[in-house]
């Protein structure tokens, strides 16, 4: 095994993986590093030290003797999960990267993986070398989709402004609320509904393949029924 220190949350950590680290472990490191939080470390590196890929842990994607496997994840996915940022949109892509040659290898030659690999292959006793180049590699991809996706809500803000239509409707308890509708197809749309600048206590988003989603804001303590009563009332 190897073992680097790293910095999470202003602390010291000794992060642990196997030798000759690949994608999958690197990511995880970029991750820790870049998502970690102090209440992360109390749960899952208690003393300080932070096994990934190794010792049959929570972040070990093969924890039992036999080598089973945690179904359809890699430890990039578990230590996503542990940091709770599983769900970022600009990570989705990276995430599935790591878990698709993770599971299934066929990288080429030129690709992250198989450079990784290159690298390792090349400097097999400073394996730190291979994980910086590929932290410093998702690092721009995930500032790159992190601009996409901020352009995408932008987008989404636009055609709520010119296309939404918002009423107000007597709520549960006497109250008035607001509800807003939709049609759109911008996978953005249902974040944007949730934000403060709408701060509707319904929304409801179709898409042009007929899928409906009605989202509720948590504030307003609302039940289906009560969306379903506002419904029909503004209907």
């Amino acid at each position: 095994m190897i073992k680097l220190a790293i910095k999470v949350a202003g602390e010291t950590v000794t992060f642990i993986t196997h030798k000759l680290p690949d994608l999958d472990e690197a990511a995880c490191k970029w991750l820790i590093e870049k998502f970690g939080s102090k209440k992360f470390l109390d749960k899952y590196a208690p003393e300080r030290k932070i096994e990934v890929g190794v010792g049959g842990g929570l972040l070990d994607e093969h924890p039992t003797a036999s080598g089973e496997r945690k179904e359809d994840e890699c430890a990039a996915t578990l230590t996503a999960k542990a940091l709770g940022v599983d769900e970022d949109p600009a990570l989705r892509e990276i995430l599935r990267f790591v878990v698709i040659h993770d599971l299934k290898g066929g990288a080429q030659p030129f690709d992250l993986s198989y450079l990784v690999g290159s690298i390792n292959r090349w400097l097999p006793n400073e394996p730190e070398k291979a994980i910086e180049w590929v932290c410093l590699a998702l690092e721009a991809k995930y500032q790159e989709q992190v601009q996409f996706f901020a352009a995408k809500v932008e987008a989404a803000k636009a055609e709520f402004e010119e296309n939404a239509e918002i009423e107000e409707t007597p709520g549960p308890h006497g109250q008035t609320l607001k509800l807003v509708s939709i049609a759109s197809d911008n996978y953005q749309m249902a974040k944007f509904l949730r934000s403060p600048e709408v701060n509707a206590a319904v929304c409801i988003l179709k898409k042009s393949s007929g899928q409906v989603q009605i989202l509720t804001n948590k504030k307003f303590n609302l039940t289906l029924y009560d969306v379903a009563q506002m419904i029909n009332l503004a209907e």
